[in-house]
């Protein structure tokens, strides 16, 4: 799949949904990217009925997408599963041909765990899918309140803080996306890289931190290629 012809326009998309009685059916062939990971953490089910998390990409016919960000499980109903390799992630492809039910009802469950779940595996382990942009990142938990019953996202200044920690320029991963942006342009032709929360070898800060902590060889050589220029105050104290 060639993700660069590829033109995010939620209008051209929301044409080609028809809405009937709680249901969004297809009016064209459509497609549904979601990561395949899900399946195995509870965020993707196949059965006698389909669920999958609302952190999705649907796709056009003529190239154009939009996404979603809904911590909530949809119940699908697509004519055909596919695979697809993008970015060394691996993506389900939920297939619609034209009058098939997208979204199968628009009333979810709420549920509480899926903070979590989204939590550890998209934001601590930086496993972004390929359409969320910087912004989009820091949307993660915007809307947990209203789909979970969730309080997770009301402080939004700590996740734009843990996201900012966790993107990276895709130059060197050493260096943080934000501190390298001169233009908002930047958003759209150089994507940030992510690196996991709990790395030691890009998130560490400092010399302490990257030696004391677990995988030592990693921090050893990440503290040796780019050696901290300054004292931090947790450092300072763990030297005493």
């Amino acid at each position: 799949m060639d993700i660069t012809s590829l033109k995010r326009d939620a209008g051209s998309v929301k044409a080609q949904l028809a809405y009937k009685e709680g249901q969004y059916i297809a009016k064209s062939r459509l497609q549904i990217l979601v990561p395949a990971y899900f399946e195995t953490k509870g965020m993707l089910s196949f059965g006698t009925e389909i669920y999958f998390l609302g952190f999705y990409c649907i796709i056009t016919q003529d190239n154009t997408y939009a996404i979603d960000i809904a911590p909530a499980m949809i119940r699908t109903s697509p004519s055909q599963i596919t695979r697809v390799d993008i970015d060394d992630l691996e993506y389900v492809v939920l297939v619609y041909d034209k009058g098939d039910l997208v979204i199968a009802d628009e009333n979810v469950v709420k549920d509480e765990n899926l903070c979590y779940k989204i939590f550890n595996e998209i934001l601590a382990k930086g496993l972004f899918p390929w359409w969320m942009n910087y912004e989009d990142r820091n949307k993660v938990f915007s809307k947990t309140k209203q789909f979970t019953g969730s309080k997770v996202g009301d402080n939004f200044t700590l996740y734009e803080i843990i996201v900012s920690a966790l993107s990276r320029d895709p130059e060197d991963k050493a260096i943080q996306y934000r501190q390298g942006l001169k233009s908002k342009t930047d958003l759209i032709t150089r994507p940030p890289l992510a690196s996991p929360l709990r790395s030691v070898q890009y998130s560490a800060s400092n010399t302490v931190a990257k030696l004391a902590g677990s995988y030592f060889q990693d921090g050893l050589i990440s503290a040796i290629n780019d050696p901290t220029t300054r004292v931090e105050r947790g450092e300072r104290i763990l030297r005493l």
